[in-house]
């Protein structure tokens, strides 16, 4: 048969997975002559799996396969036949690959084909790994891996000091501890398990444990994040005589007493130093913590196809204990996911084959979270372990404001596109009340017994609802359009005012004992995209409003009068459904969505105090931000055939106010 491609180095470089390697370029490549169709890839571990077809009639005589590979560059290759399906060997897990086919008939050549694939390890790491120790021995535990491929464990273990590892073979894969004796006390051990399958190794897992006649010490977490506190707890109930306990930091730092808050400012394995003095003997134990530069940093969300996810119009929002952290992609799939402060793990993701535009809520009491789509019947009650609890299916399209949660943690609120109102048993999911109020929400509040909400309307922008029966008390038509669905409502520092922005850059002031607007629609933006998205206020009352306009304006809260702007520089959507956070110091939070996203911490005066970009052009902001234990969460939107960002880093300050009232965007004030 007439070769249509010259063999790359002729069979001295000869792939594991390929007949030979070709280069370009070839005869009458592009010809009239049909490409494949039905091309799919299926990927496994190291490998890809290729198939496709031709319509009837059509025969080709080979195939043509190429993919781009990071460090060689294109490789070609033939099927050596007419063949419909191919696995391609010796790839590299994790590292997307594009791969192009072409029919070959003869000596012409068709079009090429392309589809993208992950190669996937199967040789899964054992996880929950967990250290008991004793005097002379410690006890490893572990969840063993769901394969029928594993055929035991290897362990390994040394002290921390010193290079001399002792390996012990596991060879039943159904073992899920393993004892370890003659060990020395008062000595840190590293151990290490490694599970094993018919195609190779895992990747270890480590762990670190200290024989001894006590515990000396209890972390809250041996995984923690530069700038975020872990709690280290002194085990007075084993040493009951000792004093003079102190931990002393890298850098030197020394802090006191049997519980301290350790808080490390390096990424990397830090060494802290645990002193005591037991029975009139100093002794000390070195704790070790991995910390990782960010708290949370995740770009791996479930995707349609080839396309990408990310977040738009969604806020994170914690758990009632504020150690997880949720947040919610928007693109045809919705994916609610879980991640773990202390170790940024991601503990669950709950998916939804419908996109998402708008937040979603956490009960301040339970925990569940709750969150709609953009398809009529999708609003879902998740519980804190990932699984669905109800759904409710009267509502429209959630493109609407965030769900609101009584203080109670009895009932949610929800509004839907088309302003349709909700009051549901928070346990059940049962309607304990509907109203129709025609426009889509840019806010929901709950004070009390009134449930106050702002409308996308002129005719209705702020209304009055009795929370428990859904009875209209009062509303007010108002001159600007209400805020779109990140408006939301930020509290005076009395809890007596609140304050929203509208669509043509207003920003208004209502009494929520008096129910009525103190000030109404005073000008801020002039801009051609003036939206006012997120308002928040700082301790002394002023309010701080992001625009999309890329400026951000601190006004009165008496007057609503402008006291200072900081211009971003950015440009038009710099602060396009943004949702800015404060400090106790009077200090704000904000991300821009534009170039390089850069992550602002800005004074009480709207000076730039700190900043830091994160990602690349592709993420870009159309979300919120929260703050916590001095810790940025942001979240990025993506485009094209890449994720978006989710990161959470310490930037310092203590939280004082951000969206949704409290840490779980209940919307609640009592």
């Amino acid at each position: 048969m007439k070769r249509l491609f010259n063999a790359i180095l002729t069979a001295a470089i000869v792939l594991t997975t390929v007949a030979s390697c070709w280069q370009e370029p070839v005869y009458e490549a592009g010809a009239s002559r049909h490409q494949v169709t039905d091309l799919k890839a299926v990927p496994g571990d190291g490998e890809v799996t290729l198939s496709w077809s031709l319509p009837q009639g059509w025969e080709a005589t080979e195939f043509i396969i190429s993919y781009t590979d990071a460090e060689m560059g294109k490789v070609s290759f033939h099927t050596g036949g007419p063949v419909t399906t191919y696995k391609v060997t010796g790839l590299k897990n994790l590292i997307s690959y594009i791969f192009n086919v072409q029919a070959v008939y003869g000596d012409k050549i068709s079009g090429a084909v392309s589809v993208s694939a992950k190669p996937v390890s199967t040789r899964f790491p054992v996880t929950g790994l967990m250290a008991d120790a004793e005097s002379g021995k410690v006890t490893l535990y572990w969840t063993r891996p769901d394969s029928d491929q594993l055929t035991g464990y290897v362990i390994t273990y040394q002290k921390e000091d010193e290079d001399t590892p002792v390996t012990v073979t596991v060879s039943d894969p159904a073992a899920v501890s393993y004892v370890i004796e003659g060990l020395t006390d008062d000595v840190n051990y590293v151990f290490t398990v490694v599970a094993q399958y018919t195609n190779g190794d895992s990747d270890p897992v480590e762990i670190k444990a200290m024989p001894a006649l006590a515990v000396p010490y209890i972390l809250e977490s041996e995984k923690t994040a530069v700038g975020l506190p872990v709690k280290a707890t002194f085990n007075r109930s084993a040493f009951e005589q000792a004093d003079n306990v102190t931990w002393t930091l890298p850098g030197g730092e020394v802090l006191e007493g049997d519980e301290v808050k350790i808080r490390l400012m390096s990424a990397g394995d830090q060494t802290v130093v645990l002193g005591a003095r037991v029975n009139g003997i100093n002794k000390s134990w070195n704790v070790v913590l991995h910390v990782r530069e960010y708290v949370i940093e995740d770009t791996d969300f479930v995707c349609e196809g080839t396309n990408y996810n990310g977040f738009k119009g969604s806020c994170p929002m914690f758990s009632p204990d504020g150690k997880t952290v949720y947040n919610l992609t928007f693109s045809k799939i919705s994916n609610l996911m879980a991640y773990d402060i202390l170790s940024g793990e991601k503990k669950w993701t709950y998916s939804v084959n419908h996109g998402s535009y708008n937040g979603f809520t956490v009960n301040p009491v339970t925990g569940d979270i709750y969150f709609g789509t953009t398809t009529a019947g999708d609003f879902f009650a998740v519980t804190p372990d990932g699984t669905l609890k109800w759904q409710f299916t009267e509502a429209g399209s959630m493109q609407s404001a965030s769900p609101a949660v009584s203080a109670d943690g009895n009932t949610v609120y929800l509004i839907d596109a088309s302003g349709n109102t909700f009051a549901l048993d928070a346990a059940t999911g049962t309607k304990k009340w509907s109203v129709a109020l025609e426009k889509k929400g840019g806010g929901m509040l709950v004070n009390g017994n009134d449930l106050v909400i702002l409308l996308n309307g002129t005719d209705k922008t702020i209304v009055w609802l009795k929370a428990d029966t859904g009875e209209e008390i009062v509303s007010y038509g108002q001159a600007a359009l209400g805020s779109d669905i990140s408006g939301g409502f930020a509290i005076s520092p009395d809890k007596r005012y609140a304050y929203y922005g509208h669509a043509g850059g207003q920003a208004s002031k209502i009494d929520l004992q008096e129910r009525k607007i103190v000030v109404d629609c005073k000008a801020v933006s002039t801009s051609t995209k003036p939206n006012l998205w997120g308002l928040v206020t700082s301790p002394n009352g002023d309010v701080m409003c992001p625009s999309k306009d890329g400026n951000c304006y601190l006004l009165d809260p008496e007057t609503l009068e402008i006291k200072a702007t900081f211009e971003s520089g950015k440009g038009n959507n710099a602060f396009n459904y943004a949702r800015a956070c404060s400090d106790t110091d009077g200090n704000f939070y904000i991300s821009s969505g534009q170039v390089k996203n850069v992550n602002y911490t800005l004074g009480p005066d709207l000076t730039v105090k700190d900043s830091f970009s994160v990602g690349g052009d592709a993420d870009k902001q159309m979300g919120g931000n929260n703050y916590l234990d001095g810790i940025l969460y942001a979240a990025y939107i993506g485009k094209s055939q890449e994720n978006g960002l989710f990161i959470g880093k310490y930037v310092g300050g203590e939280r004082y106010h951000a969206y949704g009232v409290d840490i779980c965007g209940s919307c609640s004030l009592k």
